[in-house]
């Protein structure tokens, strides 16, 4: 109320619009992040569709809705999987400071959730363009939007790389893969299963194959696209790609202003 000017009924719905971002991301997260979708396969291979979060986020919220907003970004981010940088907007830091306190005291680890405050043209100019970030959840002005988009498409599409390394070093080799930020398809040969679930576990990429050719994906079974700097969106082929391709919208209809629940009038009782 003091920060962003919201009257008492205003301020108490958004925190219970809050609140409803985190049981309904948590309960998301537990329906479609815990288990791997099982796709249908060819005779003698198996595909699974897993979700995982793309790394670090960095959560931008506006002012006019502090608290809402700002906790909705920053809990479907961890819900997801990610790590969190959260920068609230410059005209209410200290809503956003009291949230990311309560945060902690809830059990969120400090080392998964940090909190900068500061100006957009400084802070999120500065998040936007480091190459380890993962993602940006951004609500506010159009032109910051675009200086966003900005700042993300100039960081520097792909180069081969063929090294010969030791067994006992495949973790430090996959860290290396992981650092260059790119993340299409990677090919394990390898009848040790131990080996490519250490890959499975540790690889950001898109689409991993074990012991079989790495081209020819097939419509399905086998979803492709990237992650990091190799693809953004959902698997083409796959159940999330036609969300892509969608616009969202809600309608609300008051049922009262027009006699109520016209059914309940037409339920009989047996």
């Amino acid at each position: 109320m003091y920060e962003a000017g919201r009257t008492l009924r205003d301020a108490v719905s958004e925190v219970r619009e809050a609140v409803d971002f985190c049981r309904y991301y948590a309960f998301r997260a537990e329906q479609e992040f815990t288990s791997a979708m099982v796709l249908p396969w060819p005779t003698g291979e198996r595909n699974e569709l897993q979700l995982h979060g793309r790394g670090v986020f960095a959560c931008i919220s506006p002012w006019n809705f502090p608290l809402a907003i700002f906790i909705g970004q920053i809990a479907a981010a961890l819900a997801a999987g990610n790590t969190v940088l959260a920068k609230p907007a410059r005209q209410t830091p200290l809503t956003g400071y009291q949230a990311i306190r309560l945060m902690y005291e809830a059990g969120v680890p400090e080392d998964i959730l940090h909190f900068l405050p500061g100006s957009g043209a400084v802070t999120g100019r500065q998040l936007c363009a480091d190459q380890r970030l993962g993602g940006v959840a951004f609500t506010g002005s159009t032109d910051t939007a675009w200086d966003i988009q900005r700042a993300l498409a100039d960081r520097r599409g792909p180069i081969l790389h063929v090294i010969r390394y030791q067994g006992a070093r495949l973790d430090k080799v996959i860290e290396a893969v992981n650092a260059t930020g790119y993340g299409l398809t990677l090919g394990v040969h390898s009848r040790v299963e131990t080996t490519w679930k250490q890959v499975q576990a540790s690889a950001r990429v898109g689409n991993l194959y074990i012991n079989r050719n790495m081209i020819g994906a097939v419509v399905g079974a086998q979803p492709f696209g990237g992650e990091g700097l190799s693809g953004t969106g959902p698997k083409a082929g796959g159940p999330y790609y036609l969300h892509r391709f969608a616009t969202e919208r809600t309608l609300s209809v008051n049922t009262a202003a027009v006699g109520g629940n016209t059914g309940l009038l037409s339920m009989r009782g047996d």
